[in-house]
């Protein structure tokens, strides 16, 4: 057993054995010369962005990652890596769920914490919308909601402004928005103790302006705001894109990153062949300089430039370019710009060496920010270092007993509590959890529910300290080529209900395309960005979720063994030795998405595409995260594979509102 592998045998114990076995078959086959590998056809549009092959597939699609082969071959029997968690135990409902026609007064409602579908421990007594005007403009409006269906418009109409509310106290309402404010925007604060007639404003102290000036540009999500004993709380996250930072005296024209230690600068690629797997399509070199002339198919030798192309990047300007070399001459290459290119770190610059600003600085590393006021009005911010990454937006709750605020970032997501929310504590969560929802169950524990690690599932904990969990997978009872595809939570003191719907999977049912490296290959195991490493006896070594997220993004979810990550530069998934953090090999994004497209293009994929897939909804709640109640949702049409919807609990039960067939409904769950 090599190094290496005696360093996987201590962290995944048997399999990895399981992986030397046969990896000595492997080398047998090899000298045999029984190991086939075919060719493939690359097919490349005047852009040359993807190549598509277009390939029937039977059963699963196996692509030999380095000498650009395709093979079919059987699913290996395999153990399939799950979360180990216990059944959840199926109890009675503890509401009677309905689908109710509702009359849509507005274009369209928020709701109390909507970034996760999860309220408050309370009622919302109030949502807001949109009331159209005789000039076809839009104000808006606070509604009432007193049986969780109908909507009663409250107070005056204003101009729009608010982009979350708490109403969960009977006789004040708190708000937040953006306004007009120097040469970008402010974040506002609003309260209202009339139902809307009269209100009163306060002011974050955010600084965007500055923001805005230091890095030529910024971006804000998550604004939200949360009542709760000692006042109010809210937050902000601020985004600074900052893909090539401009430094004093350093060239930065590879790219930059971001840390808590600094802003690390890369240099120039010392390795082309590893560069270029991650950012060419396979058996594309990467070379210096500019793109090549090429003569189009049907031209007459007529030669024309390529456009540059990079998508989801700005150029920055003044730095080398880069191509990807298209092996067909007729085809074009690929532009890339330096900083998609970036070799190792070649030194780390300290904050104080940037010559920014506080709120800039907050800024590059995506920070949520934390604000408190004892009366809704004045505000002052908390100097606590919450982090932060761009995965997914802040969830701030109030449990009835705390406050509690999840924030996405790197190496995963981090959870804070507070009792009166000036002083914050961290706490734990589970791995893998960052994409599940987030809230209170009614005796205060903390819940976390949705999907996670290819599972649907629940996790408790009364303090945020430990963490129990159960799987949802048998109560919804999902056939293999099922996926969940969107999961909605709302908590009071009643229960909290879950929103589940899922449909029919192009990848689970057709087959999931295989890229082979050999010793690993890699299988996408469905449409929504879960990937499964293989280890060459087809055991599976571990599984990442939502690789489909851009690299730039920070906070990438783990995997659940460790040995998978997000490629750090132009995507794909790099395997990791999880003892050293050592890469040990790499799929590159062309390779991930030839392997897609080809599933995609196939006469079955298209078959797949072109027709409704069956879908469905259940509703499922609890009380104490581990019994879970679960009621089949009827009368709803094919077209709702992914309901999203504006979820609150209010006097009436919990209601989720979406649209059937252009037309509003209402979910609503009744208490027994």
């Amino acid at each position: 057993m090599s190094e290496l592998e005696a360093r996987l045998a201590a962290h995944l114990g048997e399999r990895a054995q399981e992986l030397e076995l046969v990896d000595q078959g492997v080398e047998h086959v090899k000298h045999e010369g029984r190991r086939i590998r075919s060719g493939r056809t690359l097919l490349l549009g005047a852009a040359a962005s993807v190549a598509v092959i277009g390939v029937a597939v039977a059963a699963v699609v196996v692509f030999g990652g380095r000498n650009g082969e395709r093979t079919t071959s059987a699913p290996p029997a395999e153990i399939p890596l799950t979360l180990g968690l216990p059944d959840a135990t199926a109890g009675a409902a503890t509401f009677e769920w309905s689908v109710e026609d509702s009359p849509d007064p507005g274009s369209g409602f928020g709701a109390a914490a909507w970034w996760a579908g999860a309220s408050s421990n309370g009622l919302s007594n109030y949502t807001f919308g949109t009331v159209p005007r005789e000039n076809d403009s839009a104000q808006q409006q606070l509604f009432s909601m007193p049986d969780g269906v109908q909507h009663e418009a409250s107070g005056a109409p204003f101009d729009p402004w608010i982009t979350d509310l708490d109403s969960t106290a009977r006789t004040q309402v708190y708000a937040i928005g953006t306004v007009p404010a120097g040469q970008t925007y402010g974040f506002q604060t609003g309260l209202t103790a009339d139902g809307g007639t009269n209100w009163q404003y306060g002011e974050l102290p955010l600084d965007l302006d500055t923001v805005r000036t230091e890095l030529n540009g910024l971006s804000t999500t998550g604004a939200q705001i949360v009542a709760g004993d000692g006042g109010a709380v809210a937050v902000v996250q601020t985004i600074g894109f900052t893909t090539a930072l401009q430094i004093d005296g350093v060239d930065t024209q590879y790219g930059t990153r971001v840390t808590t230690q600094g802003v690390e600068v890369f240099s120039a690629p010392d390795d082309l062949a590893a560069a270029a797997a991650l950012v060419c399509p396979p058996g594309w070199p990467l070379v210096p300089g500019p793109p090549r002339e090429f003569a189009q198919d049907g031209g007459g030798g007529m030669t024309a430039s390529t456009v540059p192309f990079a998508p989801g990047r700005d150029f920055p300007g003044g730095g080398n370019e880069w191509h990807c070399e298209s092996p067909n001459a007729s085809n074009p290459d690929l532009w890339l710009d330096a900083s998609q290119v970036h070799g190792p770190v070649s030194q780390v610059v300290p904050f104080a060496q940037l010559g920014l600003s506080d709120a800039s600085l907050k800024a590059l590393r995506n920070s949520v920010r934390i604000f408190h006021s004892p009366d809704g009005l004045s505000w002052t911010e908390i100097d606590t270092d919450a982090g932060g990454g761009t995965t997914s937006p802040p969830v701030l709750l109030w449990t009835g007993s705390q406050f509690a605020l999840r924030v996405s970032g790197a190496p995963g997501a981090q959870l804070w509590l507070s009792p009166d929310g000036t002083a914050w504590a961290q706490a734990t969560l589970p791995t893998g959890s960052e994409a599940m929802a987030f809230g209170a169950l009614p005796d205060g524990s903390l819940l976390l529910a949705g999907r996670a690690g290819g599972e649907l599932a629940s996790y408790v904990s009364p303090d945020g300290s430990a963490w129990s969990g159960v799987s949802l997978d048998a109560l919804v009872g999902l056939d293999k080529s099922w996926r969940i595809s969107n999961v909605q939570m709302v908590g009071s003191p009643d229960a909290v209900s879950l929103m589940v719907s899922a449909a029919e999977d192009l990848f689970a049912s057709l087959g999931p395309p295989v890229i082979d490296h050999g010793r690993y290959r890699l299988r996408l195991s469905d449409t929504q960005g879960s990937a499964e490493l293989l280890g060459a006896n087809g055991q599976v070594l571990d599984r990442i979720d939502n690789m489909w997220q851009s690299p730039l993004q920070q906070g990438m979810p783990a995997s659940l063994n460790g040995m998978l990550a997000i490629g750090p530069n132009g995507g794909g998934v790099v395997v990791l030795d999880p003892a050293t953090g050592e890469t040990i090999d790499v799929f590159g994004q062309s390779e991930i998405s030839l392997a897609s497209d080809a599933v995609y293009a196939s006469e079955r994929g298209q078959q797949f595409n072109n027709k409704m897939q069956p879908s469905a909804v259940w509703m499922l709640d609890t009380v104490d995260g581990s019994t879970w109640g679960i009621t089949p949702v009827t009368g709803l049409g094919g077209a709702n594979t992914w309901i999203s919807s504006a979820a609150s609990a209010t006097p009436g039960g919990h209601s989720y509102r979406i649209s059937v067939n252009n037309s509003a409904a209402v979910i609503l769950g009744r208490p027994t």
